[in-house]
């Protein structure tokens, strides 16, 4: 029989696995949250006009020119409504999950699955901030204009980064720091490469004609 101390040896590996397989799905199931985000916006404010244009995809967005303009001319006025219905759905999805891991971290002190799943849904939007200003840096050239188009994105991205690295910081003990450096960030990493170069492509791929 195992003892006690086998038993928490054999709980903890258990765990960096779950860990790990959770963060090697990062990207499809990012992507696949934000296509329910954005079909389920589209029934409850569009009756489905949205669904009549967007490609499901591997991306989990409207893609390319000529699927934006065809929303637009869909929506008319209301297209600016939408996107922005979509993008406060997101940010408060990141808010509350945020807001809950640091709830429960006051009576968890070691992190437990709901709180990685918690942390997880969070990073997307992390990641999502990471992405904006890689674009910024890329478009650098041009980067007051890019500034004054996205202010809102400019500022809720800068917000994400800031609590991003604050729970990284001051609410993650060394041993959890470990996991994500170690465990969750390589299966991430791994996840994008997974997804985005191989699987996604086909079994959603672009449809772009």
């Amino acid at each position: 029989m195992l003892g006690l101390k086998d038993k928490i040896q054999l709980s903890k590996s258990r765990n960096l696995m779950i860990v790990f397989f959770m963060f090697l799905l990062f990207f499809p199931i990012k992507t696949q949250f934000y296509n329910l985000i954005l079909i389920s916006s589209d029934y409850l404010l569009t009756s489905g006009k949205i669904t009549q244009i967007y490609n499901y995809n591997y991306l989990g967005q409207l893609i390319g020119c000529s699927e934006l303009n065809e929303a637009r001319l869909s929506l008319g006025d209301n297209f600016s409504s939408f996107n922005l219905y979509v993008r406060l759905t997101h940010y408060t999805i990141a808010l509350i999950s945020v807001l809950l891991f640091l709830k429960r971290r006051k009576n968890h002190p070691n992190l437990k699955i709901l709180d990685w799943i918690l942390l997880m849904i969070f990073c997307f939007f992390v990641v999502d901030a990471l992405e904006y200003f890689a674009n910024m840096i890329y478009n650098f050239s041009d980067v007051i204009s890019y500034f004054n188009a996205t202010k809102l994105s400019f500022i809720v991205n800068i917000l994400w980064l800031f609590i991003g690295l604050y729970v990284l910081f001051f609410k993650l003990q060394s041993s959890d720091k470990f996991q994500v450096f170690f465990i969750a960030l390589p299966a991430t990493i791994l996840s994008f490469f997974f997804w985005f170069l191989y699987l996604g492509p086909r079994i959603l791929p672009l449809d772009m004609s």
